[in-house]
C-alpha cells in the first residue's frame, strides 16, 4: 500500500488496503473504541495513532469515508525502508 500525505511525503506498507480494519468513527487515543487496524488492540492514551484514510475517486468505493489507524509501533513493523522490511 502507498501512502502519501498532503505534503506530498511518500511511505509504502508491507500490507494491502483490504487486510487492514476501516472504521467509519475517529475517536481518540485511550478510548476503546480507538482499535488499532493491524493487531485489533486498543491503542492507548499514551500513544499517538497513525491515521489513514483511503483516497479512492470511485463513488461506489467501500472505503470512501472511513479510517484505519495504526499503533506507531505496527506502523513500524509495516513499513519498508529502502526496499527492506523494518521489524
Amino acid at each position: 500500500m502507498l501512502l502519501r500525505n498532503n505534503s506530498g511525503r511518500e511511505e509504502r506498507l508491507q500490507i494491502r488496503c483490504e487486510e487492514l480494519a476501516w472504521f467509519e468513527t475517529s475517536p481518540n487515543a485511550g478510548d476503546p473504541d480507538c482499535i488499532c487496524s493491524y493487531c485489533s488492540f486498543v491503542i492507548p492514551e499514551t500513544d499517538i495513532p497513525i491515521r489513514l484514510y483511503h483516497n479512492c475517486k470511485h463513488p461506489d468505493c467501500e472505503l470512501k469515508n472511513k479510517e484505519a489507524r495504526l499503533h506507531p509501533a505496527c506502523f513500524g513493523l509495516l513499513v519498508i525502508k529502502d526496499g527492506s522490511v523494518i521489524y
